[in-house]
């Protein structure tokens, strides 16, 4: 019973949508059907910083929660 951290990078379908959060079918990884709880962190000013009226916060999501408390 140990924790283990992984960090994925998402695909480069993410930047070809108009809706830029991050999603389960955005990794294509082998990790997300093992895994426990998947995290995505998002942040609006990374791709729209001009009109973004949030700079520097970014959105923590759970996509994956097996062991829900």
């Amino acid at each position: 019973n140990v924790p283990v951290l992984v960090t994925l990078q998402l695909g480069s379908q993410v930047d070809k949508r108009s809706m830029k959060r991050p999603a389960m079918n955005d990794l294509a990884d082998e990790w997300c059907f093992v895994a426990d709880s998947i995290v995505s962190i998002y942040r609006d000013d990374y791709y729209d910083s001009w009109i973004s009226d949030r700079p520097n916060i970014a959105e923590i999501s759970i996509l994956k929660n097996r062991n829900r408390p």
